[in-house]
């Protein structure tokens, strides 16, 4: 049992990132049964035997169970007082429409229960690690798999970088909008698992080092290498490590590149540091010579470039990335004790998000600051002290260690953890299954690597413990129970998307077969709610399936709606969809704005959560209110601006209510400006474009585009003096545009200013001499 164990193990190995990184349903599902029955496995051939014990597991199975008591659902006044957030949600949500009674403390059960089968399986995954590699013949033969299948992917990750036909594995078609390298959709993934086994590759090229005590001269050196057992195995792993690195830079994952770069820099000082000499030092550094000539052949630029998109034209760094971690602190604050439950950021972040925009963050590119969110103080308390045993009980072996090979694969282990655990600040890399499963891996290998004796077979420095009867019945039980489960979850989770895939193909657009298809599809999905019933989305389409069928749905469709609401209580779509259902068939009023008002809660930097809800109060009469919505819509999105004056001309509404409806937005102020001045009204107009000015010179970004059409207005009726300010205004801000002085100058000429004019027209040739416009200027003005 142990060898079909060992066996099975080294298939996932290789499975996990071969399959796109086991990102998919069936690929995620195959992983985390196939770590489970090897548990069961190699627990079933154990009876009466021993086991190794493992650093840390308690701590790991204490975080287990922290994740199934986000699932469990609670007394409400329990939920009140562990989160207080978490209460607050549900009952500002579903506490409108029903009294809350017992509740989870994950948002949505849907997403933390996956994760909690997720993390199982690397439990088990980590236990195996530290149990079938205590063995040295496995210990080895495992390193070499994982090496070589690394160095497989990263020069098929190189071809695919030149014979692209935009398709994975030069068969598959990739995601829309992905940016995929190798098998893996998601470049920054691809770089995460590189960096993890690149620092083993290399530490396994210095630890073969053949020792060379002999020969005159370099010929005779190189005679003597190419003589010695270990020169085919340094060649080998130096070739794969030269492999890996080269797929990290063609890549361009800035977070990876730097995360290698420093990992290996720190594990290669700590080598020197325990053996005393810089030999490791000069060999690593010939192996950057070739790396960096690899660079080479692929070309810099590229790589350069991205570096470069780093920075803003005043040298200040750009990503979105900071943005999302400035708005998840409160986030981190209000649900600090237990989390907001695992894997629910993106649902709870748009509660937080200040940024305007519709795309969904489904991570918050940090997993410091992610995990804080999901697991609370509690989390990370859990996970620090699963750190602290790993630590206590691998270090002070790893010192006692005197095999080469024990001390360099442990700190190729640490380097390819370390430069995880350093990309994780700028990336997500463990929500990908496959990191996630050989970042344990990895953990594992280093308590082998501290503990295995290479020169006794089938001896270990680690404790050992013996499986009694009833303990290795429990352990036998448990690893059936939960593979059973695993399986059974997964089976329903994809049998109801098969469901709801049948649902997706119908022809909607014919009319004809309206019944027929509401009839199909109200079956497929109440079939695919009972194999996967905490799918808050199944809910939510069967609710608008049956809220189009009129009075005798009424009833079912609030039922659905309401569960939808239940199961994800942060999700705005659920809460504006059944708002707006409560208002079609008669509801009371103040639960639908309530309802309208959470959705903006829930969604606060999305405008057509507020364009709705103005929407719906102009409709009730509430103009006054209506245009404070409007306005805080076009305040999160100006360019909304035209449709919005559109929609509210055609309800009658304009002049003085329109004015006041457009906000302190650039844009916005131009655009109502342009409309009341196509109105004939000049003085509203007038207003508008003074007010885009002033805040134009709020913007941290100026655009030239935006001053050269608040001065048109001014030129065009008659107030060029305004105009003249306008463009000083904007040669101010952007002293480096050519065309603004240009424009600048065409002012002054137009007022018969020569001089001026002039000046202008030279300093925009000092800036552009390819400008013809100023070229042009200057002839007419008869200036050379």
């Amino acid at each position: 049992m142990t060898t079909i164990a060992f066996r099975l193990y080294l298939v996932l190995l290789l499975f996990a990132p071969l399959a796109f990184g086991c990102v998919e349903p069936w690929s995620a599902a195959i992983l985390e049964i196939g770590c489970l029955a090897a548990l069961f496995l190699w627990v079933a051939g154990r009876r009466g035997g021993d086991y190794y014990r493992v650093p840390g597991l308690l701590p790991f199975l204490l975080f287990l169970g922290l994740l199934f008591v986000q699932l469990v659902p609670l007394p409400a006044l329990l939920v009140k007082l562990l989160s207080p957030a978490a209460y607050e949600l549900y009952q500002g949500t579903i506490g409108l429409v029903e009294p809350v009674g017992w509740l989870p403390l994950s948002i949505n059960p849907e997403s933390t229960l996956p994760e909690f089968f997720r993390y199982t399986a690397y439990a088990a995954f980590y236990f195996l690690t530290v149990q079938l590699l205590a063995d040295r013949d496995r210990l080895r033969s495992t390193v070499q798999v994982v090496v070589a299948t690394a160095a497989g992917i990263a020069v098929q990750a190189i071809l695919q970088h030149f014979l692209d036909n935009g398709r994975i594995y030069w068969l598959r078609d990739a995601p829309a909008g992905t940016n995929f390298v190798g098998p893996y959709v998601y470049k920054n993934h691809f770089a995460g698992y590189m960096e993890m086994v690149l620092p083993v590759a290399m530490f396994m090229f210095l630890c073969h080092a053949p020792r060379l005590r002999y020969g005159r001269n370099l010929r005779e050196k190189i005679v003597l290498f190419f003589d010695h057992p270990h020169a085919n195995r340094q060649l080998l792993f130096g070739l794969a490590a030269l492999c890996m690195a080269s797929s990290l830079l063609v890549s361009l994952s800035r977070g990876g590149i730097i995360s290698a770069a420093a990992a290996l820099a720190v594990v290669l000082l700590l080598l020197m540091f325990r053996l005393r000499t810089v030999g490791p030092g000069q060999l690593f550094l010939l192996l950057v010579v070739a790396v960096i000539l690899a660079g080479s052949w692929f070309g810099w630029e590229p790589l350069m470039a991205y570096f470069a998109a780093m920075r803003d034209g005043e040298g200040g760094l750009t990503n979105g990335r900071f943005d999302y971690w400035q708005d998840s602190l409160p986030l981190a604050r209000d649900f600090f004790s237990f989390g907001s439950g695992w894997d629910t950021f993106g649902n709870i972040f748009p509660t937080y998000r200040t940024v305007a925009g519709d795309a969904f963050i489904s991570h918050a590119h940090n997993d410091y600051i992610e995990t804080f969110v999901n697991g609370g103080l509690t989390g990370y308390l859990l996970i620090a002290a699963f750190w602290a045993a790993f630590c206590r009980a691998v270090l002070p072996a790893y010192q006692q260690r005197r095999e080469q090979f024990n001390i360099y694969l442990y700190l190729g282990c640490c380097g390819g953890l370390l430069a995880l655990l350093l990309h994780s600040i700028t990336d997500f890399n463990f929500a990908n299954n496959a990191n996630g499963l050989y970042f344990f891996f990895l953990a594992g290998l280093a308590v082998a690597a501290a503990h295995t004796r290479m020169h006794q077979p089938h001896l270990s420095l680690m404790p050992t413990r013996r499986f009694g009867s009833l303990r290795w019945l429990c352990c036998f039980a448990a690893a059936l129970a939960m593979s059973l489960t695993v399986a059974a979850r997964h089976g329903s989770a994809l049998a109801g998307a098969l469901h709801r895939e049948r649902v997706k193909a119908l022809a909607w657009i014919d009319t004809a077969k309206a019944e027929e298809n509401f009839a199909v599809a109200s079956r497929e999905m109440l079939t695919a709610l009972r194999w996967d019933p905490l799918n808050s989305y199944y809910h939510f389409i069967v609710a608008d399936l049956f809220a189009g069928q009129g009075k005798d749905y009424v009833g079912p469709a609030a039922a659905h709606y309401q569960a939808a609401i239940r199961l994800n209580p942060a999700q705005a779509a659920y809460l504006q969809g059944y708002g707006l259902f409560l208002d079609r068939t008669g509801g009371d009023p103040a639960t639908v704005e309530g309802l309208l008002r959470a959705a903006i809660r829930c969604d606060r930097s999305r405008s057509s959560r507020y364009w709705t809800y103005g929407e719906w109060l102009l409709d009730g009469g509430r103009q006054a209110d209506g245009l404070t919505a409007f306005r805080e819509a076009l305040a999160l999105e100006p360019g909304e601006t035209a449709r919005c004056i559109d929609f509210l001309a055609a309800r009658g509404i304009g002049g003085a209510q329109l004015e006041q409806t457009i906000p302190e937005r650039v844009v916005a102020c131009i655009v109502g400006g342009e409309y009341f001045a196509r109105q004939g009204e000049t003085e509203r107009a007038t207003v508008l474009y003074r007010r885009a000015l002033a805040a134009l010179q709020q913007e941290t970004k100026k655009e030239a585009g935006y001053f050269f059409r608040i001065s048109d207005f001014f030129a065009k009726n008659g107030r060029t003096e305004e105009a003249l300010q306008v463009m000083a205004a904007a040669a101010a801000a952007l002293p480096e545009d050519d065309t603004i002085r240009s424009r600048y100058a065409g002012l002054y000429a137009g007022l018969g200013i020569r001089y001026r004019a002039a000046e202008e027209y030279q300093k925009a040739l000092s800036i552009n001499p390819a400008n013809q416009a100023a070229r042009k200027g200057l002839e007419a003005l008869g200036v050379e």
